[in-house]
């Protein structure tokens, strides 16, 4: 779908069009797909379907870019610059068309000095913190977040914000958001001027990303062989995880280099596997998986002690603890990790499996 060369893709005789289907859905390019029917060679009730399902799929996307135009003047007025990344503005940016990926969350970067000032402004304008977060102010779990990890959730009667203060735990391996600032593009979100990363920083951000999934969903591959369209040349990655994902990239959506990437077996087992599953094969299995994942960006001991500390105390575990002192909040802390542990422990011994939890993964 993404060569050169205009080929037009075909069904393989042993696939058949509800599983093309299921399979679309599943990486999450079923919009993108609708949208390049031309360019597909499918019997015509799967054509059909495919455009029928893109086009139910773009609608969210018009309420994505009502909601983001109203969190953009609710920050502007607090007087804090804002960059949307990923969502609809990486959509407009690397596809032409803000609807292309289709629906998900707001994803606003602030500066670190005004993540506070953002919170309050979104949460007084009607978007809602998750309690299981902790909130801005003196406590041992504000502190503990703010210096170790890089975003909140919020939800509204829309569409919800993930607000950023870095772009990742291992905040070293991006610049800082002033550079980035100084690099900005502007995007056409909905008939409005958005600022977001400049290409070369949004490619760096989605080889990333790809890479902490383990390559899992051709959405985010497809993203970053778009963005390198877009910046009209070969750019060589930071980082050798990123490198990585633009080699996969490539061998999965265009023209491949000689031979394949190193790892492809995990790769073509990560795209074949549903990634929403994750069964522990023993307690603290899913950890140790989201660890191995989110170091493939750390820079400095500083992103290794951050991942780490985020590894063991997520913030999302963190929200109860009122605690201002360290040794009491970390005490609590510890307290909610054990009884965690003891009762995903007792989840395995009866099942044999470590079911999901709704635990995102340390620098998601």
């Amino acid at each position: 779908m993404l060569a050169d060369d205009g080929r037009v893709f075909r069904l393989p005789p042993e696939v058949g069009g509800d599983e093309f289907l299921a399979a679309a859905d599943r990486h999450r390019v079923v919009v993108f797909l609708s949208m390049h029917l031309d360019r597909l060679d499918l019997p015509a009730a799967v054509t059909e379907r495919l455009r029928s399902e893109g086009r139910r799929g773009r609608m969210p996307c018009l309420v994505m870019a009502h909601d983001l135009h109203r969190v953009l003047d609710v920050l502007e007025d607090a007087g804090v610059r804002a960059l949307t990344v990923k969502g609809v503005a990486l959509a407009a940016q690397a596809y032409g068309d803000y609807t292309a990926r289709g629906s998900g969350d707001l994803d606003l970067l602030v500066p670190p000095a005004d993540v506070e000032v953002a919170y309050r402004a979104l949460r007084s304008a009607g978007w809602h913190p998750s309690s299981a977060y902790p909130a801005p102010g003196p406590t041992w779990a504000w502190r503990f977040t703010v210096r170790n990890y890089c975003e909140v959730p919020l939800t509204g009667r829309g569409v919800a914000v993930d607000l950023h203060w870095h772009l990742a735990t291992a905040r070293d391996a991006f610049p800082t958001f002033d550079e980035l600032w100084g690099r900005r593009a502007l995007v056409d979100v909905g008939g409005r001027e958005v600022a977001t990363l400049g290409v070369r920083d949004a490619l760096e951000h989605s080889a990333s990303h790809a890479a902490k999934d383990d390559w899992a969903w051709l959405r985010s591959l497809a993203d970053v062989r778009m963005l390198e369209r877009v910046g009209h040349s070969a750019t060589v990655l930071s980082t050798p995880a990123r490198r990585r994902t633009a080699a996969v990239a490539a061998w999965l959506l265009g023209s491949p280099p000689a031979g394949r990437p190193s790892g492809q077996g995990l790769v073509t087992a990560r795209q074949a596997s549903d990634p929403e599953v994750s069964v522990g094969r023993f307690p603290g299995h899913r950890t140790l998986v989201g660890l191995r994942r989110s170091a493939r960006d750390v820079r400095s001991a500083a992103d290794a002690r951050r991942v780490l500390a985020v590894t063991v105390f997520h913030p999302s575990e963190l929200g109860a603890i009122e605690a201002t002192g360290t040794f009491r909040g970390a005490a609590a802390a510890v307290g909610v990790r054990t009884r965690a542990f003891r009762e995903r422990t007792r989840q395995w011994q009866r099942r044999g499996t470590v079911p999901s939890s709704d635990r995102p993964g340390a620098g998601t």
